[in-house]
């Protein structure tokens, strides 16, 4: 359930923000500015953005202000995906992690105090510091989610539920194993693959098992086995870490004032609102730092601001999706078929994973809704007046996302499929099964891997549509020709890896990895930060300091880059630790009386 909660809401965030960039195009074109493709206006005059105060100009207190950047830049960047990845496995590394972001978090947020009480606003009712106080009461809720699913977890383990305070004091935690083998011998163990939504590399037959006694340990699989404890001193056993992060306390006043609070259902709630909280911190943290860039550089001031909504936001989603693209190569969302592999049966991935659409399903219908709802939005601003090019060329743009999704949607609905096969059945004769296998491919009914090109090529259009887009200024005009050029560079990539498993089926669980896979997430990667970078305040910056399209192009190649380089380690660290997880859960442990 969690996975699929975090599916429909990211493309309900994502359908919402492009309309809000849309409803931002429409009121900047109609304002006399440029729009989110169009630069039609004359650019500010040569100076006239330099009488402006901003942050980084600011001469005092630099300190504080590259303070907060390096700590925010190190716990959001570095700590906070390594924190995540670390809870999706399951790790005992996790709550150091965590702890260790809050900390750095908490000093950052010290600084930016310090700094803004020392410095007059120079960005009045900027964005930045909002979602930043948002920000720090969602980590508070998180932690209390955290400290709830440690307290009801500890409570089930030690037998608190079952018996005394005075009981539970002689008591300390079985480990794992021991749990294991005692719910064996009472339970059949369910073959399960992973309640993880982003793991591929490990084994699908030889790791369910364990990864059952992994989940079984995870949540705390207690409901209704008599667990056997090992008597001993608790306190004599627990490490230093153990006894700071200790619970009894908490557990106690819990069962004396809330004991309904203390139930499994409890647990796992907690436990999916933690980890749906964790997700959406990393796109969040993203949101946070372009901001940040925003504000500290007095960018999209004024009416500017709708120029500035319309290529973050929708370049935003660009290198986002690319790094998602990027995270399906790597092996992410393998439990539901979506890394190029095929999809595991319902024994290995439970019966709710089997109703998850493909991903070209998910992009069909984001595609569909954006293009639906930006139909009737497109001259909204200017209702009542004349019909501009402009405004047809958008309405134009918004029916080909409209029919691309529509079209994508029915592509991939199976009912539509058997209908259409309807005409071989009704050919071959009704004495014949409905399930025609062929010496080529058997089972040609129901499709292994969804192969449906629509959500490419309307990128692929988009970006030719866009690199044409006449713009103000040469380099204006370069540099939208750059990141259309890579939007419609992905959609070959992505067709021509259509075309490998057209001609070579997947047959493994395993992800196949298609080189041309990682190549179109770079470009939606690099292309999406290109399309960030053409603002009309960016490009008045570079001509005011003779910079050319070239020096954009190169540098955001190499934070790209980098960027991939990054992801692919934060993955490895989840594979990692997954992997330590189930051999940990495997390891004989000797009981020695304390």
């Amino acid at each position: 359930m969690l996975n699929r909660a975090v599916l429909f809401s990211l493309a309900g965030l994502t359908v919402s923000s492009l309309q809000l960039v849309s409803a931002s195009e429409e009121h900047y074109h109609h304002g006399g500015h440029e729009g989110g493709h169009s630069d039609h206006s004359a650019p500010p005059a040569p100076g006239s953005l330099d009488t402006l105060p901003y942050y980084f100009a600011h001469p005092d207190h630099k300190g504080l202000l590259y303070g907060h950047i390096a700590l925010m830049s190190i716990g959001w960047i570095i700590i906070l995906p390594i924190a995540v990845v670390l809870a999706i496995a399951g790790s005992r590394y996790h709550f150091p992690t965590q702890l260790l972001f809050l900390i750095i978090h908490g000093f950052g947020v010290f600084l930016s105090i310090l700094y803004n009480s020392a410095t007059p606003d120079l960005y009045p009712n900027n964005s930045h510091h909002k979602l930043g106080w948002a920000i720090v009461w969602i980590l508070a809720v998180q932690c209390i989610l955290g400290v709830l699913g440690r307290t009801i977890r500890f409570a089930r383990c030690t037998g608190t539920l079952g018996g005394t305070k005075e009981e539970t004091s002689r008591f300390i935690p079985v480990p794992a194993q021991d749990l294991e083998d005692h719910h064996h011998h009472h339970h059949h163990k369910s073959q399960r693959y992973s309640t993880d939504s982003g793991q591929g590399s490990d084994e699908y037959h030889s790791r369910s098992p364990s990864a059952s006694s992994l989940e079984s340990h995870r949540y705390g699989n207690f409901e209704s086995v008599d667990l056997p404890l090992v008597e001993g001193h608790a306190n004599e056993k627990m490490t230093l870490l153990e006894r700071l992060t200790s619970t009894s306390r908490l557990e106690s006043l819990l069962l004396r004032c809330l004991p309904f609070l203390l139930r499994l259902r409890v647990l796992r709630i907690s436990d999916a609102l933690y980890s749906l909280i964790a997700r959406f911190l990393v796109v969040l943290g993203f949101v946070q730092i372009s901001l940040g860039v925003v504000t500290a550089s007095g960018m999209f001031m004024g009416d500017r601001v709708f120029n500035g909504l319309a290529h973050f936001i929708k370049g935003g989603i660009f290198f986002l999706y690319g790094v998602l693209t990027l995270g399906r190569w790597l092996g992410a969302f393998s439990e539901l078929g979506w890394a190029w592999n095929v999809k595991p049966p319902q024994e290995y991935g439970g019966k709710w994973r089997s109703r998850i659409p493909p991903a070209e399903m998910i992009e069909s219908s984001v595609i569909f809704t954006y293009g639906a709802s930006n139909v009737f939005l497109e001259h909204l601003a200017g209702q009542g007046g004349a019909w501009s090019h402009a405004d047809l060329e958008h309405v134009s743009i918004a029916f080909m996302f409209f029919g691309a999704g529509l079209c994508g949607m029915l592509v991939e609905s199976r009912w539509i499929r058997n209908v259409l096969n309807q005409s071989v059945i009704v050919q071959i004769g009704e004495n014949r099964p409905y399930n025609i296998e062929t010496p080529r491919q058997p089972g040609t009914a129901d499709h292994k891997m969804s192969l449906n090109p629509l959500p490419a090529l309307v990128i692929f259009c988009l970006g030719v549509m866009m690199s044409q887009h006449h713009q103000s200024s040469a380099l204006s005009t370069k540099i939208h020709v750059q990141w259309g050029t890579l939007l419609a560079t992905f959609g070959v990539f992505r067709l021509f890896t259509y075309v490998l498993l057209y001609l070579s089926p997947l047959t493994s669980y395993y992800p196949s990895r298609p080189p041309t896979e990682i190549i179109g997430s770079f470009c939606l990667m690099a292309g999406g930060l290109v399309f960030m970078a053409s603002n009309k305040d960016t490009v008045a910056a570079l001509d005011r300091a003779n910079g050319d399209a070239m020096f954009v192009l190169t540098v955001i190649i190499g934070f790209t880059v980098l960027a991939m380089s990054w992801v692919t380690c934060v993955m490895t660290i989840k594979g990692w630790a997954l992997r330590r997880e189930q051999q940990s859960v495997h390891e004989p442990t000797i009981h020695v009386p304390a």
